[in-house]
């Protein structure tokens, strides 16, 4: 078998352009817009398994997914926040309150009051007693004890499996909405 010699250019060139292939993964910037959508993916299969697929036969099936897909949208959109604002070093960052933690302050105060009106609509205040009812376990409403508590949802309801007695207590289920509605206030276009 005959081995062809590539000419020496060849190799200069391939070298070279992997090393900018290289050179662009560290330095890739990230679109805040494309992470929007992708965000709004997970939210809406998030929804159509909450709206369309629940019964009382199937709630205990679908929770733990749609809680996976609520936490990771919210992760998405916290770091298409984080883009938005220029900030970076938080890509392997899946703490939800640590990546919110990030933000700017005035961010964290608009969430924090679209947060507030929406907590306490009627049929979240119904939803909450429901769940404090059962559980009888008193629920903060504030977002600074849902982030607490649902901080690593995303990843523990992922391999909840392996942990036979878990301490997630989630009450972000609709916090993506509140981050869409805080992105799309600073960028309506993206509608």
């Amino acid at each position: 078998m005959r081995v062809q010699r590539q000419p020496q250019g060849c190799v200069g060139a391939r070298s070279f352009l992997f090393a900018a292939f290289l050179g662009n993964c560290a330095m890739r910037t990230l679109n805040p817009q494309k992470i929007f959508e992708h965000a709004r993916k997970f939210q809406w299969a998030n929804e159509f398994l909450r709206s369309n697929h629940i019964t009382q036969e199937t709630v205990h099936s679908a929770a733990d997914p749609s809680m996976v897909l609520s936490a990771f949208a919210c992760e998405l959109y916290l770091k298409c926040l984080l883009c938005i604002e220029g900030k970076t070093g938080f890509d392997k960052i899946h703490d939800l309150k640590r990546l919110f933690d990030m933000l700017g302050p005035d961010l964290r105060r608009r969430i924090e009051q679209v947060w507030d009106a929406d907590i306490w609509q009627p049929f979240r205040r119904n939803m909450l007693a429901q769940v404090e009812g059962a559980g009888q376990t008193r629920i903060p409403r504030s977002l600074s004890w849902a982030l607490k508590a649902g901080a690593l949802a995303f990843v523990k309801l992922r391999y909840v499996f392996e942990e036979p007695k878990r301490d997630i207590k989630f009450i972000l289920g609709d916090f993506p909405e509140v981050l869409k509605k805080v992105i799309l206030e600073i960028h309506p276009y993206w509608r």
